[in-house]
C-alpha cells in the first residue's frame, strides 16, 4: 500500500477557480493504515475514477482524536463534499451518479 504519513494526502491537485476552470467535486476517504476494508474502498474509487473526474483526499482518522472516535467503528467512510454517502463499501454506480449529479449543480 502506498501510504504516506500525515492526515490529508491528496492523490489529484484541485482546481482552483478562474476563468476556463472547472471546480472538480471532491471525494474524500476516511480511513486508516493496515484496513483491508479501507484498500477495497479505495480501489472503488479509483475504479469510478477511470470514468468520472473528481478530485481525491484520503484523510487517516488516526491523525485526529475526534475524527478517530466518531469513525473509528465506521471505516472506511466515503463522502462527497461534506455529506457521507458510504461506511464500510463503497458502491460505485451510485458515487458516479452522484459525482454526475454534484457537477451538473455546478
Amino acid at each position: 500500500m502506498n501510504w504516506r504519513r500525515g492526515n490529508l494526502r491528496p492523490s489529484t491537485p484541485c482546481p482552483v477557480a478562474g476563468a476556463g476552470s472547472t471546480i472538480l467535486p471532491t471525494v474524500t476517504l476516511y480511513s486508516k493504515q493496515d484496513c483491508p476494508l479501507c484498500d477495497e474502498a479505495r480501489e472503488a474509487i479509483e475504479r469510478v475514477r477511470r470514468r468520472t473526474a473528481f478530485a481525491l483526499r484520503e484523510i487517516d482518522i488516526r491523525s485526529d482524536a475526534q475524527l478517530e472516535a466518531r469513525l473509528r467503528e465506521r471505516i472506511p467512510v466515503v463522502a462527497v463534499g461534506d455529506e457521507e454517502l458510504f461506511e464500510f463499501h463503497v458502491d460505485e454506480e451510485a458515487l458516479a451518479r452522484r459525482l454526475a449529479k454534484t457537477a451538473a449543480a455546478t
